[in-house]
């Protein structure tokens, strides 16, 4: 039933958000620019006068369980608000939706190395399909900075080092993932903006160091590009600092760049917890209420993962006299608008269909094979003997976690686990004060692994995947496995895997290191490295097998190179 204009599909997308907007309240306009985390449901206190977005922190469900979740959620929100607003839901994407029983794809540097925008594109829609399918209308990807410092642990999250190629990967997955029409597709949000790769000793979130024309022309043209190009809808801002101001402050950047210079129209959403960063880690500000005025100011339009400086807090600093309300209309505008084109007013909800991954399964494969890269070979390939005597030895060669990357589904999983076992969370922004959640000292000196059950949950939803050692067995019966040491800790038995190795005709050397969310990773967001080296003892083991056996091949499943690789073997 139609009561108001903005109900109306048949009107322009610009007359329904004016007539809606008009409409609105002060505390129901600022509400639109925040975000509430939802763990099971939501309070009401917090979705009060309706939400901008949702994001349902609640481990990882089946799909068909999710997608009745957010249906649950939406009609909370939409009843707490009188306009029936609905929120857009969000979730990282990766390597695929981070969901259960949806596809998992290689991570960006991998795809990176395809040179292939048409298969990156064939994975953005594959994505879209299925966020779509539960309910998921926004992806905080892809990631589009520029990567030369691989000390920085989320490089395996980027196309690469080349502005041009990690503008076409861009332009070619947020094609796929917003589709031709947005009502049946979903938002991409390019992050992060900007140069938060170019930091100060490769460390996440510190000081940028670079200069502006090296900003402007390499670290901004994919950004440029994903706007002009594929008509990016969203974008996040970075943790770092420029010129002494924090990105999610810098009206520099978020709007005299971003949106003056490149033309961008759509939605800017904060890096979790950015705001509250200006008072907790960069104090540029004394309270929540001036970070709010000061971020959205600079440009920044929503808040996430909750509320900090905006929603009630921006609502008091309006009535207050802090800041004019034009601020707020002018933020308000655009999220309302990407709303309406998502279509959400019209259809708020997944129509949930069950998935069949086997089609995405053999699709990942084809990717996976494409992504692998020769680096050097001595002779040793192709071992076409089928017969012969093969040793797997190393860290990465009979496990599925150690395969995958950050902000994918198993990384997740993981992550879930650990802190359902009272763990500890490597997620950026994310903060909990629940008692299920803090990590005793005495646990915290015995971290559980969890590499078993997360290979079991995969397995479990993408029939016939297999570990390096499995895969190479089916093609050479004759071949043994030796784990040979820990991925990162002082865990070996070198002894053991030079026996197996002097017995071989040939070794492939699997070693490479963790890329998660939790501690026990060697990369990820916030776990940084000092070098680019193999952690752990895996260079020892790398020396020790090619001394007893030079017919070895290492495969390196790393997300950054490996500059010292024994001289007698063959990488891939």
């Amino acid at each position: 039933m139609i009561s108001y204009p903005y109900q109306n599909k048949d009107l322009s997308i610009s007359d329904r958000v004016n007539d809606l907007l008009s409409r609105m309240s002060l505390e129901e306009k600022t509400q639109q620019l925040t975000c509430a985390m939802v763990m099971g449901e939501p309070q009401e206190e917090s979705i009060r006068d309706g939400i901008g977005e949702v994001y349902l922190f609640v481990g990882l469900p089946p799909a068909k369980e999710l997608s009745a979740m957010i249906r649950a959620v939406q009609d909370q929100v939409m009843k707490q608000n009188r306009w029936g607003i609905p929120a857009i839901v969000h979730q990282e994407a990766l390597s695929g939706p981070m969901l259960a029983d949806c596809g998992v794809f290689p991570t960006a540097i991998g795809l990176g190395a395809t040179f292939n925008p048409e298969m990156v594109k064939d994975i953005g829609d594959r994505t879209r399909k299925q966020m779509v399918n539960i309910g998921v209308r926004q992806a905080l990807s892809p990631v589009l900075d520029i990567i030369r410092d691989f000390r920085w642990g989320r490089t395996a999250e980027d196309y690469g080092s080349d502005p041009t190629l990690v503008s076409e990967m861009a332009c070619a997955y947020i094609s796929g993932l917003q589709g031709e029409d947005l009502r049946e597709g979903v938002a991409a949000t390019a992050k992060h903006f900007l140069g938060y790769s170019q930091t100060e000793g490769g460390l996440n979130g510190a000081r940028t160091v670079t200069d502006w024309r090296d900003l402007r022309e390499n670290f901004a043209k994919p950004f440029e590009a994903a706007i002009r190009k594929a008509g990016l809808r969203s974008v996040m801002n970075s943790y770092s600092e420029y010129d002494g101001e924090l990105i999610c402050g810098s009206k520099r950047i978020l709007t005299d760049l971003l949106r003056t210079d490149l033309g961008f129209e759509g939605v800017v959403v904060s890096d979790y917890t950015s705001v509250a960063d200006i008072v907790e880690k960069c104090p540029i500000e004394d309270n929540a209420m001036d970070a709010g005025i000061h971020c959205l100011k600079a440009g920044l339009d929503v808040e996430l993962p909750n509320q900090y400086g905006y929603g009630t807090t921006l609502a008091e600093a309006v009535r207050k006299g802090k800041i004019e309300e034009s601020y707020v209309n002018c933020s308000v505008e655009r999220v309302l608008r990407l709303k309406f084109e998502l279509g959400l007013f019209d259809k708020p909800y997944g129509e949930f269909e069950e998935m069949d991954n086997t089609e995405n399964d053999e699709k990942s494969a084809e990717v996976s094979r494409k992504v692998m890269t020769l680096t050097k070979n001595n002779g040793i390939l192709p071992m076409k003997d089928r017969n012969m005597k093969i040793a797997v030895i190393g860290p990465t060669g009979d496990n599925l976690l150690m395969l995958n990357g950050p902000y994918s589904y198993p990384a997740y999983e993981e992550m879930m686990m650990a802190m359902l076992g009272n763990g500890k969370a490597g997620m950026e922004g994310v903060k909990f004060e629940e008692e299920a959640f803090v990590m005793s000292s005495e646990k915290k000196k015995t971290i559980p692994d969890f590499t078993k059950d997360i290979d079991e949950k995969i397995r479990s939803q993408h029939n016939g995947t297999k570990t390096i050692y499995e895969a190479i067995k089916e093609l050479y019966p004759n071949t043994v496995y030796e784990k040979g040491c820990h991925y990162r800790r002082d865990i070996c038995d070198f002894a053991a895997a030079e026996a197996v190795a002097m017995g071989a005709d040939a070794v492939l050397l699997t070693v490479g290191g963790k890329v998660g969310m939790m501690a026990e990773c060697t990369a990820g967001e916030g776990i940084d490295n000092v070098d680019v080296t193999l952690p752990g003892r895996q260079e020892e083991l790398a020396l020790r097998i090619c001394e007893v056996n030079p017919n070895t091949v290492i495969i390196h499943t790393d997300n950054k190179p490996n500059p010292h690789a024994p001289p007698c073997a063959a990488p891939t």
